[in-house]
């Protein structure tokens, strides 16, 4: 008696050992299973950026002789530098890190620059400052005040060292220590980060500055 006809017809070996060894087959199979573990496993979300307390209010002058307040700085996000004008050192990168960043944030962010002389820096040594800058100011703000005002809040506020020796023999200018740190704030005066003015220190800034934007909206 005859067999049955089979339902399924038997693979050859041969075509078997071909279809395995194909790198096509391959490429079809591990795509598929990337596409599996895809749909089962969602992307990480991007770390926090931390906070480093609060920033007190704060009331200084503007170049123009205005009074500005720190509550005008309030649900933005914003980056702060401390200088004085005549410093020949370090404050020039400062600025220069500025100017960076002025060109490469998003618009919405702001820039301010608080001088730890105040006692030179008036309003019309900050306006010459800016002019032989060539420094556009429609987002970066420079500020000045009394001194023990703005120590406080460079010292208490920004968490930054700040102090003034008394001129040394031959020393024509004052000397002034300062931090040399860009510094991240948010719109609820929360410091967000402490940055290098060097260009992974930039980089790392604007990351997080656009992190932390992003928040608010």
């Amino acid at each position: 008696m005859e067999s049955g006809t089979s339902l399924t017809a038997p693979v050859e070996p041969g075509r078997l050992s071909k279809l395995i060894g194909s790198p096509l087959t391959w490429f079809v199979l591990v795509g598929a299973l990337i596409a599996g573990l895809r749909l089962g496993v969602s992307d990480p979300p991007p770390p926090q950026v931390p906070s480093y307390g609060q920033v007190p209010e704060f009331s200084f002058t503007d170049p123009s002789g205005q009074p500005f307040s720190s509550q005008a700085l309030d649900g933005q996000t914003w980056v702060v530098e401390f200088f004085f004008t005549h410093c020949p050192t370090i404050c020039v990168e400062l600025t220069r890190a500025m100017k960076q960043l002025d060109g490469q944030l998003p618009p919405e962010l702001r820039l301010v620059s608080i001088t730890v002389d105040p006692e030179q820096d008036s309003p019309e040594v900050l306006r010459q400052y800016i002019e032989k800058n060539e420094i556009n100011t429609s987002r970066w703000t420079f500020l000045t005040g009394p001194l023990d005002q703005v120590e406080a809040a460079v010292v208490q506020g920004f968490k930054l060292p700040m102090q003034k020796a008394d001129p040394g023999e031959g020393q024509d200018l004052m000397a002034i220590t300062h931090g040399s740190r860009l510094v991240l704030v948010d719109g609820r005066r929360q410091i967000r980060g402490y940055f290098e003015a060097n260009p992974a220190g930039l980089l790392e800034l604007r990351v997080a500055a656009e992190r932390v934007a992003s928040e608010q909206k």
